[in-house]
């Protein structure tokens, strides 16, 4: 005899159950919530990407290959149904319609499934039909109706139910879990990813120093160029010419600006990081490794000010600006009034994108 219908899994459903809704939500948690224990800076989005593409693409021909073979079906007729299951090493079963005390749907927190419960042996999962965990669709609903029209009129057909008691909080826990370490560190530092603007070529540094109006605070000087081993970073020292009015004294103690000095590298990002998440992350390891630093609000996209030395006539600027990151030393007896004004404009003359 041949069956009235024939109840199969969708295909986006073996997409859904293979990569394990439940467990991809769980990477996906952890993933989300790495960017907010390395520090506080922009929230990182690419370590999520990348897991979640990772795994679509990893598991999408998966998907496709036990589509392809998979048996696994449900078949229904007057006399009742049959279940065949996906592997040919397990047996197929039939159930009768007088052997039905209950058929109902049943919740798991990767899918909506249709459990038979029988007079004689154990509970029966059907194959199929299977819909999203969160909420039966409307095509699960109605062959669920279709199958419960087969039953003896006293079993009962009891329509689906939401999740009741700790398993109802498992998906809204995995929403939290992926939102909520991340929301604050958002909405005070921004969001970062493959597509943020960034600095493509790493820029001349003493250029960066006369465009940002070096002959303000330093006019007479002497230039000191850093020897460059590598293309991503550049350096460049300026000296006073000027001679201290004592001539025992030392130019930092006696010149405003006796020496400026700026460092400027360029990072790129790697697998699970943007390029400026990189360099925000060594912006803040080195402000934290800087003697008494204090944040530097306003320039650039964040940055820090310390003394370098006790006696408060050098200070370190560590600026960041996109994926660069400015690191400018300044003695003298103004330094730290010296040092911010030219962070700031150093920051503003980065051209980025």
């Amino acid at each position: 005899m041949y069956p009235v219908a024939v109840y199969r899994v969708s295909g986006t459903r073996y997409l859904q159950v293979l990569l394990g809704v439940l467990p991809l939500m769980v990477v996906l948690s952890v993933a989300a919530t790495l960017p907010v224990l390395l520090g506080d800076f922009p929230y990182d989005l690419t370590m999520p990407l990348v897991v979640l593409a990772f795994t679509i693409v990893v598991g999408t021909p998966f998907a496709a290959l036990f589509k392809l073979a998979d048996r696994s079906r449900v078949l229904v007729d007057a006399s009742g149904l049959t279940v065949v299951p996906f592997g040919y090493s397990r047996r197929t079963v039939s159930i009768p319609w007088y052997e039905v005390v209950e058929l109902r749907a049943r919740w798991t927190p990767i899918a909506w499934q249709v459990r038979v419960r029988r007079r004689h042996g154990t509970a029966v999962t059907l194959a199929a039909p299977q819909s999203v965990p969160w909420w039966p669709d409307r095509r699960f609903r109605r062959e669920l109706a279709e199958l419960q029209a087969w039953l003896p009129p006293a079993v009962p057909r009891p329509a689906p139910r939401p999740a009741g008691g700790l398993r109802a909080l498992i998906w809204p826990a995995l929403l939290v879990a992926v939102l909520l370490p991340a929301a604050p560190q958002a909405a005070r530092y921004g969001v970062l990813g493959p597509w943020s603007a960034a600095v493509r070529d790493t820029p001349d540094a003493c250029r960066l120093l006369v465009t940002a109006g070096l002959d303000r605070d330093l006019p007479h000087r002497s230039i000191e160029r850093g020897s460059n081993l590598d293309a991503d970073f550049d350096s460049c020292g300026y000296r006073s010419t000027d001679k201290p009015a004592d001539a025992g004294a030392s130019p930092d103690d006696a010149l405003p600006v006796s020496y400026v000095r700026l460092v400027v590298g360029r990072y790129d990002g790697w697998f699970v990081s943007s390029s400026a998440a990189s360099a925000a992350r060594l912006t803040a390891s080195s402000c934290a490794r800087l003697s008494g630093a204090e944040p530097l609000d306003g320039a650039g996209d964040g940055g820090c000010l310390g003394a370098e030395y006790s006696s408060g006539s050098t200070y370190r600027v560590i600026v960041r600006r996109a994926n660069l990151v400015l690191n400018l030393r300044v003695s003298g007896t103004h330094a730290e009034s010296v040092a911010r004004g030219l962070a700031g404009r150093l920051a503003e003359s980065v051209r980025v994108g």
